[in-house]
């Protein structure tokens, strides 16, 4: 399942590299116990934990500001977040419609609040999204679409895909491949093999394929973000994926590649011309 935020906002002036912010919102607005145990747990499957999220950018019009590192937003401005999770979908949906609002329009003698509240129930008419104040003008709640064996995806976040290897020393060193390495759609194949394996059972994935290639990535597609201090290189873009629907569905709601619940991997379907 798949949320559509839509923020009004007097202002809103996020750092350049915000996506901390964004999942601190969003855990936020679902359950202590929920968010704890995505955070500290997970899904396990091997050696790893998945959050099984995933987020895009803030989407709407923006400038950026190089000498304070901000980036400004004009309203309306869009989040998107994703998950084939009920639980953290319903909660995250059920907590942020308690604050959805009419914007305040000048022939408005006051701002009406459109859904109803529970009795007794304290509840701001605004979100915080960082150190700024939202109004949440509209939510959509969208179910996953019919997935084909073969279509066009754009990156609505940026994907990253890399390996952990070792100097010559023995230090580790992270390498993060481009769409353009082989190695780039072989590990996306297998990153999504295991969270099909958590989703849907160990004994179907052997049957599952997938591979990607890039149709539209320029160089200014490759980003290089900051997320608590560590370097993530990782692409925006283009590209054609097929396989089997199954795999293209999980990814679709989970996200593509790693670091998934850090803002990684969100796309959409392109549609046919």
């Amino acid at each position: 399942m798949r949320l559509e935020i839509i923020f009004k906002h007097d202002k809103l002036d996020l750092p350049i590299h915000y996506n901390e912010i964004v999942q601190g919102f969003i855990y936020n607005h679902i359950s202590e116990e929920l968010a704890k145990w995505l955070h500290d747990e997970g899904f396990a499957y091997e050696k790893r934990n998945f959050k099984l999220f995933t987020f895009s950018r803030i989407m709407g019009q923006f400038n950026i500001d190089r000498k304070d590192n901000a980036i400004r937003f004009t309203p309306p401005s869009k989040l998107i977040v994703s998950s084939p999770i009920e639980r953290f979908t319903q909660e995250l949906a059920n907590e942020i419609l308690k604050c959805l609002v009419r914007w305040p329009h000048p022939d408005d003698s006051e701002t009406q609040i459109r859904i109803g509240r529970a009795q007794g129930t304290n509840i701001s008419n605004t979100l915080k999204l960082g150190s700024n104040e939202v109004y949440l003008e509209q939510l959509n709640i969208e179910s996953s679409p019919d997935f084909p064996e073969a279509m066009e995806i754009r990156m609505l976040s940026p994907v990253t895909v890399y390996s952990t290897l070792r100097k010559a020393d023995g230090t580790p060193k992270t390498y993060y491949y481009s769409p353009f390495e082989s190695e780039f759609s072989e590990l996306l194949e297998q990153n999504l093999k295991k969270k099909a394996a958590i989703l849907v059972g160990e004994d179907k994935v052997d049957k599952y394929s997938f591979t990607i290639e890039p149709t539209r990535v320029r160089n200014n597609d490759q980003k290089i973000l900051t997320y608590k201090g560590f370097v993530i290189k990782c692409w925006m873009g283009e590209y054609k994926i097929k396989g089997s629907p199954e795999l293209h569905r999980i990814a679709y709601e989970t996200g593509l590649g790693s670091k998934n619940s850090q803002g990684f991997g969100c796309f959409e379907i392109k549609p046919k011309e």
